[in-house]
């Protein structure tokens, strides 16, 4: 988590971390297809899950800041 300060790693490491991994996980059941555009992607974790479960995947915000945080966290 290099960069993020106290309270972005409380929340995502927290309750809010483990109800994001749910809803992603309800997401990636729902694909269809091998290739996946995340559209405001935030922070990736959608993204990561779903190269994890071997979908192409790419995550695009529209907020620099996020993409680069997505980027140092699932590199």
């Amino acid at each position: 988590y290099s960069g993020y300060d106290a309270a972005t790693i409380d929340r995502l490491d927290g309750f809010y971390g483990q109800v994001d991994r749910r809803l992603n996980e309800l997401v990636a059941d729902a694909v269809v297809g091998p290739k996946v555009l995340d559209f405001g992607c935030g922070y990736g974790s959608l993204t990561e899950l779903l190269r994890e479960k071997g979908f192409d995947a790419l995550g695009i915000d529209l907020l620099a800041s996020q993409v680069e945080a997505g980027t140092r966290r699932f590199p």
